[in-house]
């Protein structure tokens, strides 16, 4: 009988490129549950969840009942899948 492997923590494919660009603009990063971790950027702590930006992974049961107990209170959440959602989020000015 072989033991069985599992994936822990499986991490998407583009979350290395966010979290880079969310460093450059400042922010600190925490792996952490319930979701992907936490985002500390202009003294706020604020979840994140990245998801790859073809919509095939879904959330687990778990983080949806996080993620609606959060709407109940207000407290925001960044869901990540481009650049774009990062500096949106950090509300980053893009120049030329």
């Amino acid at each position: 009988m072989t033991a069985r492997r599992y994936t822990r923590n499986r991490r998407d494919a583009n979350e290395q490129g966010l979290l880079f660009l969310a460093h450059r603009l400042g922010a600190t990063w925490v792996e952490a549950g319930p979701l992907d971790g936490w985002i500390a950027h202009r003294g706020r702590w604020i979840c994140v969840e990245i998801k790859n930006p073809d919509g095939r992974n879904r959330l687990q049961p778990s983080q949806e009942a996080f993620l609606s107990t959060c709407q109940q209170q207000g407290a925001p959440v960044y869901v990540w899948r481009t650049e774009d959602d990062v500096l949106r989020d950090l509300q980053a000015r893009v120049t030329t």
